[in-house]
């Protein structure tokens, strides 16, 4: 039987611990499997709001877009540009209250002048 010593054992315990951090270096390259089949095929979509095509969606999809920057809104304001942001709440009886969030730059107010500010 071979004798091993401390100071081999060692050695060896301080070259594994250094180079396991550096192992994937020496490893060989992993090979992913081909891909099957490719995303939707994405086509051009006319807006049905007006025919502008400003989404490309899967075939079949559709969309209408709705009050762009710059047109009134029913209180008098104008709808501002920069939207970020929008989500829908219950309103009565069966309803829907849309909310959309803007970012206005600049030292203007963020709200309305001519009241009442938001839609009834």
């Amino acid at each position: 039987m071979t004798q091993v010593d401390r100071r081999t054992v060692l050695k060896a315990g301080a070259v594994a611990a250094l180079a396991g951090p550096f192992a994937g270096f020496f490893a060989r390259q992993a090979s992913a499997a081909p891909a099957t089949a490719a995303g939707p095929t994405l086509v051009g979509v006319p807006d049905l709001r007006d025919g502008e095509i400003r989404l490309a969606l899967p075939r079949g999809f559709s969309y209408r877009s709705f009050q762009p920057a710059g047109e009134p809104l029913s209180g008098g304001a104008i709808v501002p540009g920069r939207h970020d942001g929008m989500a829908a709440f219950a309103g009565p009886v069966g309803t829907s209250r849309l909310v959309r969030n803007h970012e206005l730059l600049g030292s203007g107010t963020p709200f309305a002048t001519t009241p009442p500010p938001y839609d009834s």
